[in-house]
């Protein structure tokens, strides 16, 4: 289906009432399953946000590549395997929606109505901005899977890859699809969450971005 012609029946469905926008929404299921298919973790991104996604040299940059390179290194055992649609925030819901991308990084002030019309789930608070702007991964709503591994990725990126003990590595790949490898390609990625956020915290303190404690939620 066009893009365009997609983006028009998400914005239908965000626009109906509350409980017939939860039904639309809550149709899509397996996000895990279309990444591996398709091969590709597709990540909605700002076009040029410093420290969170910006073109740096012809190269895409920022704390929302990287996690997006972290999920593709989860999902698929390919950093690499990566794709970005640009946002801006008046669009960002709709291509969600869409499901032209699997996953949302777009700083924004965090409304009720994203969550209880939009359909969106904002997996974990990362950043504070100006303006009461929040940034962190959104994934749709209806697919519980898609977001308990976001979560689980995010709290084992936290807790350092290489830390996580065989058994919950064996169990996540059962449990939530993931590579056979995935916890080495992670730690081969990165040592952990810290050394993302420090890689890009001058641009965004620059900007008047401060990092939030994350919550590190169940252990492995």
């Amino acid at each position: 289906m066009h893009v365009a012609m997609r983006r028009f029946l998400a914005a239908l469905i965000i626009q109906s009432a509350a409980g017939i926008a939860f039904c639309g929404v809550a149709a899509h299921a397996g996000t895990v399953e279309d990444i591996q298919a398709r091969g590709i973790v597709t990540c909605a991104v700002p076009a040029n946000t410093p420290g969170i996604a910006a073109m740096e040299e012809g190269k895409r940059s920022g704390l929302a590549i990287d996690l997006c390179g972290v999920l593709a290194a989860a999902v698929l055992g390919r950093p690499a395997a990566t794709a970005f649609v640009e946002v801006s925030p008046d669009d960002a819901a709709l291509a969600l929606q869409a499901e032209d991308a699997d996953i949302l990084f777009m700083p924004q002030p965090w409304r009720l109505a994203q969550e209880a019309e939009e359909g969106m789930l904002l997996v974990q608070p990362l950043l504070q901005g100006p303006d009461g702007q929040i940034f962190g991964p959104v994934v749709r709503q209806g697919d519980d899977g898609w977001f308990v591994t976001v979560r689980w990725l995010l709290a084992g990126l936290v807790a350092r890859p290489v830390n996580i003990p065989d058994v919950d590595r064996n169990a996540a790949v059962s449990g939530l699809g993931l590579a056979p490898r995935w916890r080495e390609e992670m730690a081969a990625f990165t040592e952990s969450y810290d050394a993302l956020l420090a890689r890009h915290m001058k641009p965004l303190a620059d900007a008047g971005w401060s990092a939030l404690p994350v919550v590190e939620g169940p252990r492995f």
